[in-house]
């Protein structure tokens, strides 16, 4: 969509000057030569075909909630939006899965609504949300309502899900991975 940063982290890669995306596993997927613009400024940037906007590189930070308060998380998110970082992630985590479980980790969506009310440029996402927990029509709602709280920028991640012992403990079931293949592709289409 024009105008809209969508990232996908397992597809995000350099471009070769040939066009070769070098990827693991299948075969390399080929797209045409990327170009070269000169800006107002002099800088030149790169671009491609496939994206009419120049490839500038963007920066963000990876910020887990886990074992974290709220006014820390927040203290975190408003430095990264006044330090000029382009992108700031949570984790949808429902406990803390690098320490013991029983330590505090606040619900991604829900933190994501809040943060977007105290920072002001820095693009907001979860990284990645798990599609075992939530409905994907609930995911698209919470999604609209954090991009509209935001003013548009949110960016959305999705992904299977993968932690037994948090599924376990909430309640949720966790498929084996074929099966969450198979859902995680019939949320991308709702």
């Amino acid at each position: 969509l024009p105008g809209r940063d969508w990232i996908m982290a397992s597809q995000t890669v350099p471009f070769a000057d040939d066009g070769t995306v070098t990827r693991h596993g299948p075969a390399p997927r080929r797209y045409p030569p990327a170009a070269t613009i000169a800006t107002a400024s002099g800088i030149a940037r790169r671009t491609h075909p496939r994206c009419p906007v120049p490839l500038e590189p963007r920066f963000g930070l990876f910020m887990s909630q886990a074992s974290k308060s709220w006014p820390q998380v927040r203290d975190e998110f408003v430095m990264a939006d006044e330090l000029g970082f382009d992108h700031a992630w949570l984790v949808d985590h429902l406990l803390d899965t690098d320490g013991p479980p029983e330590l505090p980790c606040l619900e991604a969506w829900t933190l994501l609504g809040a943060l977007a009310t105290q920072t002001s440029r820095v693009r907001l996402g979860v990284l990645v949300s798990s599609n075992t927990f939530r409905n994907p029509a609930l995911l698209a709602k919470e999604a609209v309502t954090v991009d509209h709280v935001s003013g548009g920028r949110l960016i959305l991640g999705i992904g299977t899900g993968w932690h037994a012992d948090e599924h376990r403990r909430y309640g949720f079931d966790l498929p084996m991975p074929v099966e969450r293949v198979d859902r995680l592709e019939e949320a991308v289409e709702i």
